[in-house]
């Protein structure tokens, strides 16, 4: 299994992948996607995607043309 987080580049190297589509608002919401990638640890051939980054600030406005947010 291959976890790739928010603002790595997307790579689709696996026959398989799961995006972890919710909430994800820092601070507030559960952080329930590090719950569900390991119950999906066992599996080998699959890529998630997970929205959720390690380094989030809260200081950051969240617009399109803010660079410190990345791009994919």
């Amino acid at each position: 299994m291959k976890v790739i987080k928010a603002p790595n580049k997307l790579i689709f190297d696996e026959p398989k992948s799961i995006f972890l589509a919710g909430s994800i608002e820092m601070g507030k919401a559960e952080n329930w996607q590090e719950r569900v990638t390991k119950e999906l640890k066992k599996f080998d051939n699959v890529v998630i995607f997970n929205p959720r980054r390690d380094d989030w600030d809260s200081t950051w406005e969240q617009k399109i043309d803010n660079q410190k947010l990345g791009r994919l």
